[in-house]
């Protein structure tokens, strides 16, 4: 993650090359002035700023594809995004409670996809905006159209933007090398619903809290993703740490070693170099501490609490917080317990709040 991605921090080389600098503002970067209690108010910033991670939520991917998302729309209009105002609490109230996002000028002649996209990446709700990857396939295709349509070779006299297709092969293919495996996963079994649709389920309510998702479906979905070997790395992970969590939570009928399973895949996710899922840090931490499918282990479990604290796991702050209050299998040390309660406070971590008002910490 970045964390600060905006104009100011994209230069261009001389080949026409974007490069994203200031890699100051990284996540330790941050994490020490938070504990510090170092505030940088900086306005420029405020206007790129997602709106789940203005009251001090935690701060993901997600939010640094809004702040692209931002970005593409100032690079599309030339302008600086909510110039009307230089004062940071309108353009929080805008961007949080107004949910307003600057639109496209009427005459913008960017291409639709483009506008979709950039829809997409400031949606209010992170779990519906688009994965950086799937940000730059769209983004390389509009620029091939674009390329296409400027170059005369492309097209033909009567129909400017009709694209040329090379002649077909005169060799055969051989189609078979290209078709699926035979054993990837059972889509039809869990009704086609993609990987990212199956992890919002849980968290779809109606206005009266009644859950409405489909959790019998994307649990099976998570089960064929993680235990089919064709899978890629990526959803192979995701789907594993997904279907852990139904299990946990009591959102599924778990096997009867539940808590093993539940167990060894949080550790798996965890120490998976990647860490597209840092609460499960969180997760494996709290299965050593309680020794909840695991052998009991308050020292390993604080190793994981310290390093999804590094991640802004509010939950992982506070359990550091406690453990080097009270001296869990650590030195007891009074000042590193006030400074993780005081971040998980920061981060509006309830327990915190009421923890530090308690102890006057």
């Amino acid at each position: 993650m970045h964390r600060d991605i905006r104009a100011k921090n994209v230069l261009i080389t001389i080949n026409e090359t974007a490069k994203l600098t200031n890699i100051r503002s990284s996540r330790n970067h941050l994490l020490v002035n938070k504990i510090l209690g170092i505030e940088d108010p900086v306005l420029e910033r405020a206007r790129y700023r997602a709106p789940e991670s203005i009251p001090g939520y935690k701060y993901d991917q997600n939010c640094d594809v809004y702040s692209f998302g931002i970005l593409l729309w100032e690079i599309a209009e030339e302008r600086i995004p909510y110039k009307d105002t230089d004062n940071i609490l309108e353009i929080y109230d805008k961007v949080y409670n107004k949910m307003y996002r600057e639109p496209f000028s009427e005459n913008s002649k960017m291409p639709e996809e483009f506008k979709q996209l950039q829809f997409e990446a400031v949606h209010q709700d992170p779990d519906f905006r688009p994965k950086i990857t799937k940000m730059f396939e769209v983004l390389r295709n509009c620029v091939k159209r674009y390329s296409l349509s400027q170059d005369p070779s492309s097209s033909n006299s009567s129909s400017p933007t009709t694209l040329k297709f090379p002649p077909k092969r005169a060799f055969r293919i051989d189609q078979d090398a290209y078709a699926l495996p035979i054993n990837s996963p059972d889509f039809e079994s869990f009704k086609y619903m993609t990987l990212a649709d199956a992890a919002k389920q849980h968290k779809m309510y109606k206005k009266n809290g009644k859950p409405v998702g489909d959790v019998k479906t994307a649990y099976k979905c998570f089960e064929e993703y993680a235990n089919n070997p064709n899978t890629t790395k990526r959803n192979r992970i995701t789907a594993k740490y997904y279907k852990a969590v139904y299990i946990l939570k009591g959102l599924v009928e778990g096997p009867p070693n539940k808590d093993k399973i539940v167990a060894e895949i949080f550790k798996e996710v965890a120490d998976d170099e990647a860490n597209e899922h840092p609460e499960a840090k969180a997760w494996y931490g709290y299965c050593l501490f309680n020794g909840k499918g695991v052998e009991k282990n308050e020292s390993e479990a604080l190793k994981y609490f310290e390093q999804a604290a590094e991640d802004d796991i509010k939950v992982a702050m506070y359990n550091v917080g406690k453990m080097y209050y009270n001296g869990y299998e650590c030195t007891k040390d009074i000042e590193k317990a006030k400074n993780y309660i005081e971040l998980a406070a920061y981060n509006c971590y309830e327990p915190a709040i009421t923890l530090r008002n308690e102890y006057n910490l």
